[in-house]
């Protein structure tokens, strides 16, 4: 019996000297990732995942840092690869494991800019950054100037036609002494500025000089980009007949100038663009590479020769392709002389009309800042008024054709040429006159005069860079 309690005994403290051994042993292991709540793929959060009865924890990060908490969260200091050591123990056992973690921050930095050619503004440029990568701060450097924490920015330059470097530094901080920078510097070259200004002419005397002559008016400045028309600015104009325009961008430009509603003479004068026409297709581009000041503007006045009986109504789809931003355009009726003997607006729905006229041809046109137009050949009697299509083929165009004292010419190879020489000849091959034209009409018609010319067949020969012909009757 002694024996038996012995063995018992020896058992039961055997039993408890494993168990106890069991519980005091460590086992290390850990697990980590990125911090995402701080949005620093730099910061890693540990998590102790370490068995039995643990007494003390030491981390060891590789890069000369320690930590004693449970689950550390630890900022690197740079890329790279770093052995990562945790540590478990107690008063009897001990145990420890290292994991490999690699930090890779990829981080590249770019920026474009363009010149604000709007901005009222000299030398105002646009920039935009492009930054792949995370980072903290974006930094722009404009010579002594600084700007922090913006993506994009604009900017003022003093000096005309001077070259100047702009830097963009993308800043990714580690820890409170490592930082990660990536730069990029870029030179620019400022544009140059000049001023464009003109004296505004009715007839031969200055508006509202030497005397006020109570007119105002607006001149609007339209810069030519590419294949596009872009209004840059508008001058209000009310004691002196003179359009200012101060510092604009050395470019190519149209000037419109209007008379206001108001105006002592608004009623008697058109719209009109540099190079003193009504179409801003046919106007004067000014290439403003210096100062200009005299771009001098006459401008256009009415006949007013109304005297007729017969009205005409007209949709600006017969002109001019209509378009969302076709907005009351201007509609010009044109003698066959080239003067224009009335204008009126188109309404929201693009009606008008032209009243009191007399019996004969005219000739229409539209114009729209920017929008190509076209002109229509009109032919007013008694019986119908009505528009003719002046459609261009591969030959001439003459209008009326039999003719009278005149006939008009719009052909396609000669649209939009600057010298024109055409000649009149009989069937037996005799010239009986010639005409020169440095340019059509505003609308693009040639007037041929026959009052001289006997009547009978006769030959149009049309010299540009080739020579064609069309025949009329001449009544």
């Amino acid at each position: 019996m002694k024996k038996l309690i012995l063995i018992l005994g020896l058992i039961l403290v055997f039993g408890s000297y494993i168990q106890s051994a069991t519980d005091t042993t460590c086992i290390a292991n850990f697990n980590y990732e990125i911090a995402e709540s701080y949005g620093k793929p730099s910061i890693i959060k540990f998590e102790n995942l370490s068995e039995g009865e643990i007494t003390a924890v030491h981390w060891d990060f590789g890069d000369g840092s320690t930590s004693a908490e449970s689950n550390p969260l630890h900022y690197f200091p740079a890329n790279g690869n770093y052995e990562v050591l945790l540590r478990v123990s107690n008063n009897l056992s001990s145990d420890e494991i290292t994991k490999t973690i690699s930090v890779s921050i990829s981080l590249s930095v770019d920026f474009s800019f363009k010149l604000d050619t709007n901005n009222v503004v000299p030398n105002t440029f646009i920039f935009s950054s492009t930054v792949l990568g995370p980072y903290d701060q974006l930094i722009w450097k404009f010579g002594k100037e600084v700007i922090a924490d913006v993506k994009d920015t604009i900017h003022s330059f003093a000096l005309e036609d001077h070259d100047y470097q702009v830097t963009l530094s993308a800043i990714y901080t580690f820890n409170d002494t490592s930082r990660l920078i990536k730069a990029i510097a870029k030179g620019l070259t400022t544009a140059r500025y000049m001023d464009l200004g003109g004296q505004i002419f009715l007839g031969d005397s200055l508006m509202n000089n030497p005397y006020p002559t109570g007119d105002t008016g607006i001149a609007v400045l339209y810069r030519m980009d590419y294949d596009q028309l872009i209004p840059v600015d508008t001058n209000f104009f009310t004691e002196l007949g003179y359009f200012w325009f101060y510092q604009k961008l050395k470019a190519h430009y149209l000037v419109k100038v209007s008379l206001t509603e108001f105006s002592g003479h608004g009623q008697l004068y058109a719209t009109t663009y540099s190079g003193n026409t009504t179409q801003w297709d046919e106007a004067q581009i000014v290439n403003l590479a210096q100062d200009k000041y005299r771009e001098d503007i006459f401008m256009v006045k009415k006949q007013n020769k109304q005297s007729g009986t017969l009205d005409f109504r007209g949709h600006v789809d017969d002109l001019m392709e209509v378009s969302e931003n076709l907005i009351n355009p201007y509609i010009y009726l044109y003698n066959t002389e080239n003067q224009l003997i009335n204008l009126t607006v188109a309404d929201e729905y693009g009606d008008f009309s032209f009243e009191n006229l007399e019996k004969g041809h005219y000739i229409l046109t539209a114009d729209f800042t920017g929008l190509p137009s076209r002109s229509k050949l009109l032919s007013i009697d008694f019986n119908r008024p009505d528009i003719k299509s002046a459609e261009i083929e591969t030959s001439a165009n003459v209008f009326p054709n039999p003719a009278r004292s005149y006939c008009l010419i719009h052909d396609q190879g000669i649209d939009n040429q600057k010298n024109v020489k055409i000649q009149i000849i009989n069937l037996q091959g005799q010239i009986l006159g010639e005409q020169s034209f440095s340019r059509s009409l505003a609308t693009g018609y040639y007037r041929i005069d026959l009052s001289e010319m006997p009547h009978g067949v006769l030959m149009l020969k049309i010299y540009t860079s080739e020579v064609r012909s069309v025949k009329i009757l001449h009544q």
